[in-house]
């Protein structure tokens, strides 16, 4: 993915996955920073352009 800057990338991540903006941010930012984003949310875990790693509940 070509490099951005944050703001331009919230607005592209919220169109591609037609994402809520605050979870569009996230993204975002994970992306931005190439970094996992560690989440239980099922959309952001199918996005396939993104690191992505579910955590695990202890006791659940």
């Amino acid at each position: 993915m070509p490099s951005c800057k944050p703001s331009q990338q919230t607005i592209i991540q919220r169109r591609r996955h037609r994402l809520k903006t605050p979870d569009a941010i996230v993204v975002a930012s994970a992306s931005v920073a190439d970094a996992v984003l560690l989440t239980n949310d099922r959309q952001l875990l199918k996005l396939d352009d993104l690191k992505t790693c579910a955590l695990k509940i202890k006791g659940v």
